[in-house]
């Protein structure tokens, strides 16, 4: 536990030493297996008397991949609520994210997909109309699919696929904004004859289903981005050269009548 006072013990203006204070209090708990762990997380924050107030609950899980069985695995889990009274809201953010990946074999090549999810929610409440949400409230959920494949320890090529949808509040509730969906590609040459590089293409793609939003950002939103990061090093370090290229284009589809 850690109390911080800033050495103010005496009212000063409108902020009392109570306002001015802050406590902290933390706890960790972490358990071991053969091939896995476990960590629980508690902290508690409190600035002022009924000032503001916040609590976080979190675990993760890994698991450790091996070469027959086990996939590497990683689960996690947060919740926190927490309540502001200077600005009579009150949260609660809840994230969840998991995340696993398996090697194979094949041939001479070393393949391994992979996938993620991706969950957070932020719900805020005034303190008056505990029923309704406040314009700060959001949430989103994403899932990634992917695929490495290393050709030999030089070479290797990746493809993803990001998906997400995102919510919004819209008169006290929740309501779809957008989804949008990205496609990533890459390469990677390692030290052939001294020369490296890596390469980077990404497509996204991203449709307003909520008209306020679709104004904001100026319609659907199509872009490109291209990476490129060549390097070059000579034997004995007599020669270093470093180079990096990026291009970028964005599109916004207006609504036209």
């Amino acid at each position: 536990e850690e109390l911080r006072s800033y050495g103010i013990d005496a009212p000063i203006g409108n902020y009392s030493f109570a306002v001015s204070s802050e406590r902290e209090r933390k706890a960790v708990m972490r358990f071991g297996f053969n091939h896995a762990g476990f960590e629980l997380n508690y902290g508690l924050y409190n600035r002022g008397s009924g000032i503001y107030r916040a609590e976080k609950y979190s675990g993760i899980f890994t698991l450790a991949e091996d070469t027959t069985f086990y996939p590497h695995l990683v689960l996690s889990a947060s919740h926190i609520p927490t309540e502001d009274s200077s600005v009579a809201i009150r949260s609660v953010w809840d994230s969840y994210f998991a995340q696993g990946n398996k090697s194979f074999t094949i041939g001479t090549y070393i393949v391994t997909p992979g996938i993620q999810f991706l969950h957070e929610q932020k719900a805020s409440h005034p303190l008056a109309i505990p029923d309704s949400l406040s314009l700060r409230s959001f949430r989103f959920d994403q899932l990634t699919p992917s695929v490495d494949v290393a050709v030999n320890p030089k070479i290797k090529f990746g493809a993803s696929a990001e998906f997400r949808s995102e919510d919004s509040s819209r008169n006290g509730s929740f309501l779809p904004i957008s989804d949008a969906v990205t496609y990533r590609f890459s390469s990677t040459l390692a030290n052939l004859s001294g020369f490296s590089s890596q390469l980077d293409v990404g497509y996204r793609r991203k449709d307003y289903s909520d008209s306020i939003s679709k104004r904001l950002n100026g319609g659907d939103v199509r872009s490109l981005l291209l990476r490129w990061i060549p390097r070059y090093q000579a034997a004995n370090n007599i020669i270093s050269i470093d180079g990096i290229y990026e291009a970028s284009e964005q599109r916004a589809a207006r609504a036209e009548r």
